[in-house]
């Protein structure tokens, strides 16, 4: 029977006991001299008994310690608040950051990842689930153990398809019949928003071919969320997201096979938080043309993906007719009013009369939600981080949708349609021209081919009075 590495560290310690009580003062020399080097890093234990920044410190230490691996003492992965052990953990910056000033180097045994780059989106992502699968059962022999063991602290329910019952019945109750994008990308039903992986990963994906076992929805939910295609960076999937924000800088692909580095993009004041944008990354934007990420990744998206509200700017896709943004005008914490936001409306398009009252119905529709439904949630069964989240999406498209309705301009939108109706006329009279064009080909070669076959019916009666002239003349 195979002992687990926790029974065996045991039984070594018991046996050790006597060494250990003869040497106690080189072993408090080394814990001084390890707390010491814990101190190099520009890391502040928030709780001693925070797990979870603990594996941090040892995942910074990990990287450092590698040939080629670089973090900068002047920035430091900690909680947002270090007085709550509940915020969120963020790269912040220690000191002052010069521009350009080098944070990371992240050298490629740093990164956990698949051979599978090229298939699939969904077959990617199933084989990456499967790697991080294997990864938390190889437990202590892992080469990533600190960062499967900071995983392992983490909450299990990070995005909506791994929600609460009752937290996914109350966001649809909000997204109702609202339509998405998927990963195609293409239209998707409302549901797409909590249910993507009974969708998309039920088979093979969720059960090992071989039948042998089966993966946890989570570990999609992980690799979803802090995973870029085929793999996972630890330490560099610390950085938030924020569109409004960004502050720092890739010089090489995060894809290199040499590894990648991460510069400040401008000046950062101490305290600062480091942002880049999850998709409007440079290695995003080496796919303007394709099926990227920039194609079709708006703010419902964005919950759907990594489990939050963005911050401002929001963007929203109706159908595939019309896409537009809600930008805020401040920049800070505060909760924005209608008069911070402005919309805009994307390739030129803009909202019919009927389009613009369809958002109000919605605008009402999800503020009676909020005051039936949201404000009497059942808060033993839904999380609090569900019900925030949940509000937070609330406040984004009833703020969209009034916005929408509040600068609505029927003169424009009226010389928006004539423009849109001159466009369909011409488009409508260049096909009657070319179906013109195509009859007077026709008969063009209708021309031609009669002309031909009179041309050959002469040629043939010539032959024919020649053969006749012959004949008589042999006769002669």
């Amino acid at each position: 029977m195979r002992k687990s590495p926790r029974v065996i560290a045991s039984f070594i310690l018991g046996c050790l006991c006597v060494s250990i009580s003869t040497s106690s003062s080189s072993s408090s020399a080394a814990a001084a001299a390890a707390e010491e080097e814990d101190k190099a890093y520009a890391y502040p234990m928030n709780d001693p008994q925070d797990a979870a920044s603990y594996h941090i410190l040892q995942m910074v230490k990990w990287l450092d310690g590698m040939e080629e691996g670089y973090f900068n003492p002047k920035i430091q992965i900690r909680r947002a608040n270090p007085d709550d052990p509940t915020s969120y953990f963020g790269v912040f910056a220690a000191e002052d950051l010069e521009q350009d000033e080098l944070l990371l180097y992240i050298p490629p045994e740093a990164r956990i990842h698949t051979d599978v780059k090229d298939g699939e989106y969904t077959e990617v992502l199933c084989e990456l689930a499967w790697t991080l699968h294997w990864e938390f059962d190889r437990g202590y022999n892992g080469d990533y153990i600190h960062y499967v063991n900071y995983l392992k602290q983490l909450r299990r329910d990070i995005i909506p398809a791994v929600w609460s019952r009752e937290a996914k019945d109350l966001l649809m109750k909000v997204q109702d019949e609202l339509y998405m994008k998927d990963y195609e990308p293409k239209t998707a039903h409302a549901t797409h928003l909590i249910n993507w992986i009974e969708e998309w990963f039920q088979k093979p994906c969720l059960i090992n071919p071989k039948g042998k076992y089966s993966l946890h929805p989570y570990f999609l939910a992980v690799v979803t969320q802090r995973g870029f295609d085929n793999m996972l960076v630890p330490i560099y999937d610390f950085f938030n997201h924020h569109n409004n924000n960004v502050n720092i800088y890739n010089r090489k692909s995060i894809y290199h096979r040499t590894g990648f580095d991460v510069y400040a993009s401008r000046f950062v004041e101490k305290g600062e938080e480091l942002f880049f944008s999850y998709h409007n990354c440079p290695d995003c934007k080496e796919c303007v043309d394709c099926d990227s990420s920039q194609t079709y990744w708006g703010t419902p998206e964005m919950l759907r993906d990594f489990g939050f509200v963005e911050p401002y700017p929001h963007t929203f896709y109706l159908g595939d007719y019309m896409t537009f943004v809600v930008s805020n005008a401040t920049l800070g914490t505060k909760e924005p009013t209608l008069q911070d936001l402005s919309i805009e409306y994307m390739d030129e398009t803009y909202p019919s009369a009927g389009i613009v009252a369809e958002a109000k119905r919605e605008w009402v529709r999800i503020e009676n939600v909020y005051q039936n439904d949201i404000l009497a949630a059942d808060t033993t069964k839904i999380a609090p981080h569900e019900l925030y989240t949940i509000t937070q999406y609330y406040k984004a498209l009833v703020n969209a949708f009034k916005l929408m309705v509040i600068t609505f301009d029927p003169e424009l939108a009226a010389k928006m349609e004539a423009e849109e109706a001159e466009e369909e006329e011409e488009m409508e009279g260049g096909e009657h021209v070319e179906d013109h064009e195509e009859w007077e080909d026709e008969e063009v070669e209708e021309c031609v081919e009669e002309n031909e076959e009179s041309s050959e019916d002469l040629f043939l009666a010539e032959m024919d009075h020649q053969e006749e002239s012959e004949d008589e003349e042999d006769q002669c």
